[in-house]
């Protein structure tokens, strides 16, 4: 395990970092590999949690994403919306999603092991739109 503090943050996103966090890279200047420990908390895994929207619907919730070492990230949404996006910085992310009837942006933000998604649906059936949060917690 690895303690991490990123620099010009507070000690709230200080944590450790196990074997999955760490990596091998290429140093660009001369080529040589050495192991680094990821910068960024890992988006990746199953998550759970519930959802509430503007129009006053809400449930539980499932999110799982897979993340690249480049920082893009593919998933599902709510057992079966298909999610694409990326990763902005050490905690937080933005991602897509389309269905038959619905266009949805999503913003999600982590802190420790809480991952909060708020986004704004439109409607493409019947026009319109609402605003949604979710908030997740990590089952793996």
């Amino acid at each position: 395990m690895h303690f991490c503090h990123y620099d010009g943050c507070s000690e709230a996103y200080d944590e450790w970092v196990g074997p999955s966090r760490i990596r091998t890279a290429t140093l660009a200047a001369s080529g040589e590999k050495t192991t680094v420990v990821a910068a960024a908390s890992n988006f990746a895994g199953n998550w759970v949690g519930y959802w509430e929207n503007s129009v006053g619907q809400k449930g539980k919730d499932t999110l799982v994403l897979e993340e690249e070492a480049n920082g893009n990230l593919d998933g599902t949404w709510t057992g079966d919306v298909i999610v694409h996006g990326r990763r902005l910085d050490a905690k937080s992310i933005q991602l897509w999603a389309q269905t038959d009837t619905r266009s949805y942006r999503l913003t999600g933000t982590l802190l420790q092991d809480s991952l909060t998604l708020t986004y704004v649906a439109k409607r493409t059936d019947s026009g319109g739109s609402y605003e949604g949060k979710a908030s997740f917690t990590k089952t793996n």
